[in-house]
């Protein structure tokens, strides 16, 4: 993932410098390059809720599909031992 924003921001400064020298002194090339750098200092923050969000659909996944077809196969003893998504997702909420 830190390779797509890598790889976008260079996209960004190439397609600026494609458009020629009178362009990238422009209002709007810098415009451009102010929201390359705030999307550059916000990538931890993206990464942190695209975590959370996997996070997530994994204890909706399991508390949905995969609790229920274990209980239907091996009945209520398996359950206690299968909390380990919930636990890691709630305590990266904290």
């Amino acid at each position: 993932m830190g390779n797509q924003f890598a790889n976008l921001i260079h996209e960004g400064k190439v397609w600026i410098r494609q458009r020629g020298e009178h362009f990238e002194r422009s209002q709007q090339a810098h415009v451009i390059k102010a929201r390359l750098s705030e999307l550059q200092s916000a990538r931890r923050a993206v990464i942190r809720r695209i975590g959370l969000q996997v996070a997530q659909i994994v204890v909706d996944v399991e508390d949905n599909v995969i609790s229920k077809t274990r209980r239907a196969l091996f009945g209520e003893d398996f359950a206690p031992s299968t909390n380990f998504a919930r636990t890691a997702s709630s305590s990266s909420t904290a």
